[in-house]
């Protein structure tokens, strides 16, 4: 079931065979909505770690996160390719869930440079900028 939805490269390389399973029974919507979570959900956990007193703090804790969210960079970059929008060529529920992936990184993780390392990444985070429910929704700046 999971390979007949476009995204199920970032469900496999994003999800434990548990949570794939999790997901699978569920609707492909939730699938995706279950993929696009991970690399957000190991986001807030590298932040909150890093928000502890600074001995307390697990370095090998949040680099460990702060890879899943790489994979989870490199893992929907390939799904992406070049087309346009993450599911082919229109606008989806999957774009809006990695379209606020990527603005939380950027907003919790500006000194990760993922725009480099996956422009087509980029080219849809800016699309998606473009559009007012994305640019009436960030976050207040510091």
């Amino acid at each position: 079931m999971a390979a007949a939805w476009p995204c199920a490269r970032l469900m496999a390389a994003c999800l434990s065979p548990s949570e794939r399973a999790i997901c699978a029974s569920r609707s492909p919507l939730a699938m995706l909505i279950c993929s696009c979570l991970r690399p957000s959900d190991a986001a807030i956990s590298a932040r909150l770690e890093s928000t502890r007193p600074h001995g307390e703090q697990s370095p090998a804790w949040i680099r460990r996160q702060l890879d899943k969210v790489d994979q989870a960079l490199a893992a929907a970059s390939r799904g992406l390719g070049e087309k346009p929008w993450c599911s082919g060529n229109a606008f989806t529920l999957s774009d809006i869930a990695v379209g606020v992936a990527l603005g939380y990184l950027d907003f919790r993780f500006p000194h990760i440079d993922w725009r480099d390392r996956h422009p087509n990444l980029a080219r849809l985070a800016e699309k998606l900028a473009r559009r007012a429910s994305f640019a009436e929704t960030l976050p207040p700046s510091p």
